[in-house]
């Protein structure tokens, strides 16, 4: 279904650009109270489980990001403050950007992107505000300062687009030529984003596939850049199970307003947008899956799949690059205990594929996480 919005609730255009009518894709959501199964060949073709090599350069904590870039992995390490890259089998490659104080160093990482454009990696640390330019094999290259604060990055045509959550500055998103250090705002500031502005967004909330969406865990619009505007593409629907109007004037703080729309069972924290040429996938609440037909309109839900060799999806991430993949993180020690059960069951040990059964070999509880590679039908 294809609506027009001259006036969307989440937010605004820029202050100086007139409104103009947008056509939008509505995706209806079904929300149920009851958790869902879902069948593999419902959705995929194929998984592979990668598992990042586990050295003393490339231990991996909390993951901020992943981006897959000629059959590569670059991976966001936010405990340790850099960039990780590992070849399509999981192996170790080189590290990019580290911790110091000066040129090409910095104290703190918030997030990265790749410029396509120039086979360049560019990455943005919050201490101090600047972006730091690099080759892929790590080698630094340039850094420039920025004016303050931005929670995430994207880049696209010679552009960076930053988000920002300071609501002492009139907008929400900002848009920098790399060549130019003026800056660009879109999406004005409102009551919403007043409430969650001390919400710690673990998630990148721009993510770059088909192509580059920006949204919001309390909006049901998705955003998108075209023609150098960020406009909105998507409404998700959640027919009765939608937030109400009103909760953010009943709901305070954004940790109640979340408490009670789980409670209430609404469809709210939209996150880890992703389209394809056939799908559009994300997740909302506590990690619910949906994956939306773009040919024939309509949404199915999952909480739980389980692939051909019985490894569970359910710790869905969305990635950057504009592929057919879906990814789930599975950490070393649930694959350990996973596979312990199995093995206690012949029937199901027996079908286990060997290169999984090495792996559980190689692997201990510390070892970095793994991920869980499908490709979408």
């Amino acid at each position: 279904m294809l609506i027009v919005f001259s006036i969307y609730s989440c937010t605004r255009k820029k202050k100086d650009s007139q409104d103009i009518k947008v056509p939008i894709e509505r995706i209806n959501v079904e929300v149920l109270d009851s958790e869902l199964d879902g069948a593999f060949d419902n959705f995929f073709e194929k998984s592979r489980i990668v598992a990042f090599e586990t050295t003393r350069e490339s231990v991996i904590g909390t993951i901020g990001r992943i981006i897959m870039y000629k059959d590569l992995f670059f991976v966001l390490n936010r405990d340790a403050n850099n960039v990780l890259v590992f070849d399509a089998s999981g192996k170790f490659l080189n590290k990019i950007g580290k911790k110091g104080n000066g040129m090409g160093v910095y104290d703190s990482l918030t997030d990265f992107v790749i410029n396509e454009d120039k086979n360049l990696v560019i990455l943005y640390s919050d201490r101090p505000y600047k972006l730091l330019t690099y080759q892929l094999d790590g080698k630094f290259l340039s850094e420039e300062y920025l004016d303050g604060l931005y929670t995430t990055i994207a880049y696209k045509n010679d552009r960076l687009l930053l988000m920002n959550q300071d609501v002492r500055r009139d907008f929400r998103i900002f848009i920098k030529t790399l060549d130019n250090s003026k800056l660009e705002g879109f999406l004005s500031m409102n009551k919403s984003d007043k409430t969650f502005q001390n919400f710690v967004i673990s998630n990148p909330y721009i993510v770059k596939s088909k192509n580059t969406y920006i949204y919001y865990p309390y909006c049901d619009t998705v955003f998108t850049i075209m023609h150098d505007q960020i406009i909105p593409k998507y409404v998700i629907d959640f027919g009765k199970g939608s937030m109400p109007k009103d909760i953010f004037d009943r709901g305070g703080s954004a940790e109640n307003i979340f408490n009670m729309a789980k409670e209430m069972n609404y469809g709210y924290r939209i996150t880890n947008f992703r389209e394809t040429n056939d799908y559009i996938t994300f997740s909302y609440g506590n990690n619910r899956v949906i994956v939306y037909s773009k040919e024939l309109k309509k949404a199915k839900a999952f909480d739980l799949i389980l692939n051909k060799d019985q490894l569970p999806l359910i710790n869905y991430f969305a990635h950057d690059g504009d592929d057919n993949n879906f990814i789930t993180l599975y950490s070393a020690k649930n694959f350990r205990l996973q596979m312990d059960s199995y093995q206690k069951i012949d029937t199901l040990w027996n079908k286990m594929p060997q290169d999984l059964k090495r792996l559980n070999k190689t692997i201990n509880e510390t070892s970095n996480p793994l991920i869980i590679l499908s490709t979408l039908k």
